[in-house]
């Protein structure tokens, strides 16, 4: 019994990384912004993005930048993208470019 458990567990975590894996393949960046002074226009994007039933999150990167090598002494910079799924990837394309004209 103690063999079985354990090549289940083995079995639900490569099931597990294989369906994230493959989540994260699905996901394409539309719009992003440096955070801070543009997280109201992310943010506003994002909204619109919503009430047109587009299917999106906003994630937030953290970059250094400044040096080649990473050193403790290097900035951080935070960019905040907002990412569709694949299906609504041109449709959400066609609203944001709706929304810059207005």
């Amino acid at each position: 019994m103690g063999t079985f458990s354990v090549l289940l567990l083995v079995a639900l975590i490569v099931v597990y990384i294989f369906i994230k894996r493959d989540d994260k393949r699905n996901w394409e960046t539309v719009y992003e912004a440096p955070s801070g002074s543009k997280a109201v226009d992310v943010q506003q994007r994002y909204i619109y993005l919503k009430r047109n039933r587009i299917h999106c999150h906003q994630k937030t990167v953290s970059l250094k930048v400044g040096s080649i090598r990473s050193t403790p002494h290097a900035s951080m910079q935070t960019i905040t993208r907002i990412e569709v799924h694949q299906k609504d990837a041109d449709r959400a394309r066609r609203l944001l470019a709706e929304f810059q004209q207005r």
